[in-house]
């Protein structure tokens, strides 16, 4: 026997209609208790800045590199190529930096770092700081600063786009300090940039200058070989052989040349790049404090209160009506 019960959508509208209040009161009490999450909520407010690699093309250099690869040259890595800015952004170093830097706060007199700020710092107990001394002290110091750090990789968020372009947003519970860490992060990457930048092309230098005292030897070697061939046999008593030999010789020269023009001038290039200042990072945009909240959403909230209120008091309908059928039958 078959006890399913169909509604059609006439029952539909019957049933709600002739509970319309209930529905009315249902739908507003879900919408009353998402008016109170809006009020109550912690709210976290937006502020981001944009940023582009200043990298120039390659350029000479890159014609260079091929040139060097068609002749097995290795002229190492480039400064230039050495850096994905987003592992820069998410790297534990910024972020440490982030959390105990020192902040200006509405909540606070004076400045706070963020373990403060979000009041994770854990007391040790007196008895047992008594027994471990400043060991048992420097855990919690870590296990707070590890803490802090979790809760601000939850709030901090970096999207890279194809063309090369870099997002970063801040979420923070207060507009002016989202602005102070989005801009603390654009000054930290062009400091820490330009700086390794700047020891990276140092050591790129010195990389081509050994391999430019290393060429110099070969092709000083090339020549003397070959003049000594042909001091020793002059070219009317050529014999296949000794043509064959004339023939190698100088086409080891030639490249011994070829390298050596093509690495020294890498090695000018390296100089004038390690001397002249460049930019690194070219900023979009600068964090500007929010004037609205980024969370929470109200109207959203309050949309989506209502058709759960309204879905939750269709459900408990059905479920009576259902019942009571069930009852009666």
């Amino acid at each position: 026997m078959n006890n399913s019960i169909l509604y059609t959508f006439h029952d539909i509208y019957l049933i709600i209609r002739n509970n319309l209040s209930f529905v009315s009161k249902i739908s507003l009490l879900c919408l009353a208790l998402g008016i109170a999450y809006t009020l109550f909520t912690t709210k976290y407010y937006e502020s981001y800045i944009s940023i582009y690699p200043a990298n120039e093309p390659g350029g000479m250099s890159n014609n260079i590199m091929g040139v060097s690869s068609v002749l097995g040259l290795d002229l190492g890595q480039s400064p230039n190529s050495a850096f994905h800015i987003p592992d820069v952004i998410n790297s534990i170093r910024l972020k440490r930096d982030i959390v105990n830097n020192k902040w200006n706060s509405k909540k606070f007199n004076n400045k706070v770092n963020l373990i403060e700020y979000w009041d994770l710092k854990v007391e040790s107990e007196g008895f047992l700081n008594s027994i471990f001394g400043n060991d048992e002290e420097n855990d919690y110091g870590r296990i707070a600063e590890q803490n802090a750090i979790l809760k601000l990789e939850n709030n901090l968020y970096v999207f890279e786009e194809e063309s090369g372009l870099i997002k970063i947003r801040v979420l923070m519970e207060e507009a002016q300090l989202a602005s102070d860490i989005s801009n603390y992060i654009s000054n930290f990457l062009v400091q820490y940039i330009g700086t390794e930048l700047k020891l990276k092309s140092t050591q790129y230098r010195q990389f081509l200058e050994n391999r430019l005292v290393e060429v110099e030897q070969q092709l000083k070697s090339a020549e003397s070989d070959l003049t000594s061939f042909r001091n020793s046999n002059p070219i009317a008593k050529d014999t296949p052989s000794l043509q064959n030999l004339r023939g190698q010789l100088t086409r080891n020269l030639e490249v011994e040349q070829q390298v050596y023009l093509t690495l020294r001038t890498q090695y000018e290039i390296a100089r004038a790049d390690e001397l002249k200042e460049q930019p690194v990072l070219n900023i979009l945009d600068v964090g500007f404090p929010s004037m609205n909240p980024y969370w929470p959403k109200n109207l959203l909230i309050y949309v989506i209160s209502l058709f759960v209120g309204f879905m939750v008091s269709i459900m408990i309908l059905f479920s009576m009506d259902i019942l009571s059928k069930k009852s009666s039958g």
